[in-house]
């Protein structure tokens, strides 16, 4: 598994930026896992209730299932950007830091909702799980100014590496950006698509809905689609990128229908309403880039992005051929980097891109020359 492979080790614990972020979201993980699992079990003991408050209780115990969840698929993907070094999915991991703050206000709220009416007979409990709520998220709060810093370093270095692969080529870079943007958002809808429909059809189970198989199947869709997606991109087809905007309109149809059925107006439900609300916009963001890729076909891309389910190896090419290093960093080596040796290869790459020819002999004319300017800088 690339995870445990000694290069994706190298990556996570490659300095005192990556091991820092790494830290502070394994700390908010140890954190939140055990206030959740007591918020859990103590929702189902506030007592003697009926059965429409009942069924509420279960809609909230719900919830904090999936706000489990939701911090395990964050700690995937803090470790996914440190093993792929993408400043991309850092800065998102930083963002998802304050939805996870969001998310525990909103758990705030629905606790002093529901200590606000006299349907349940316990109200310690319900204290009980408030103050937990609010020790949560403060700790959240708390710890978004050191992680957005440390995303900020992070993003930095990031940004050096991913111009070493692609170049000084303005309109490859573009088009690496773009395509850097679609992948992020297929992994973020591994949760707003995937997650959500499996949520959908656990609620349907629990409140006996006939129709809980509609959103298991689309769960299912959803699931082939990212994959399907990353394909179509590496093989540059309309008629794969076709089928996954179909399935992505079929998500927000299915999407809006299971909110309105699960949307009251005397009792709101406010996580639920804005888990799907951010469901959708992400499928819109997800079909915009969906879009922008399948306009650059066919314009020179194709044979810098390559990617394999099942992880073959995949050809490196050197600074003395004539093709540039493949845009997928799960095949990039980035330690034991010197600033000589960047600043040959990118300006080795802005003369290719600007000549179309080879260059070996630049390269070697290059050396001499910044070697000595790097020690001169180091002098000072």
């Amino acid at each position: 598994m690339q995870l445990f492979s000694e290069k994706s080790r190298s990556r996570i614990l490659a300095n005192r930026w990556t091991k820092s972020f790494l830290f502070l979201v394994v700390l908010q993980v140890l954190i939140s896992l055990p206030i959740l699992i007591i918020v859990s079990l103590n929702v189902m003991d506030y007592g003697d209730i009926d059965a429409e408050t009942h069924v509420k209780v279960q809609h909230v115990r719900l919830e904090v299932i999936w706000f489990i969840l939701f911090e395990l698929w964050r700690l995937w993907l803090v470790i996914d950007a440190l093993i792929h070094c993408s400043s991309l999915t850092v800065i998102t991991c930083g963002v998802l830091n304050l939805i996870s703050t969001g998310f525990g206000a909103m758990e705030c709220g629905e606790t002093v909702k529901m200590q606000a009416t006299t349907k349940y007979q316990n109200p310690q409990t319900l204290h009980e799980n408030l103050v937990l709520q609010v020790v949560l998220t403060s700790t959240f709060g708390v710890l978004c100014l050191p992680t957005a810093y440390v995303v900020y370093k992070l993003a930095l270095d990031y940004g050096w590496k991913t111009y070493r692969k692609v170049g000084a080529h303005i309109t490859v870079q573009d088009m690496y950006f773009t395509v850097g943007c679609f992948i992020l958002t297929l992994k973020i809808d591994t949760f707003f698509q995937v997650f959500i429909m499996v949520f959908y059809t656990v609620l349907g189970a629990t409140d006996a809905d006939a129709l809980s198989w509609v959103p298991g199947i689309m769960a299912l869709l959803c699931l082939f689609g990212l994959f399907w997606a990353r394909k179509s991109v590496s093989d540059e087809s309309h008629w794969q990128m076709a089928l996954f905007l179909v399935i992505q309109l079929g998500f927000i149809g299915v999407n809006g229908w299971m909110l309105y059925n699960h949307t009251f107006n005397t009792d709101p439900w406010y996580i639920i309403f804005f888990y799907a609300s951010t469901s959708t916009f992400m499928t819109v963001v997800t079909i915009v880039f969906a879009l922008k890729c399948e306009s650059n076909f066919n314009k020179g891309l194709k044979p810098f992005v390559h990617w394999n389910l099942f992880g073959k190896s995949r050809p490196m090419t050197t600074v003395s051929t004539t093709q540039n290093m493949l845009l997928d960093d799960s095949d990039v080596e980035y330690t034991g980097y010197t600033v000589d040796q960047d600043l040959c290869q990118a300006i080795l790459k802005q003369n290719r891109s600007s000549t179309g020819l080879p260059s070996p002999h630049l390269y070697l004319a290059l050396e001499g020359p910044i070697v000595q300017w790097h020690s001169t800088y180091d002098s000072f």
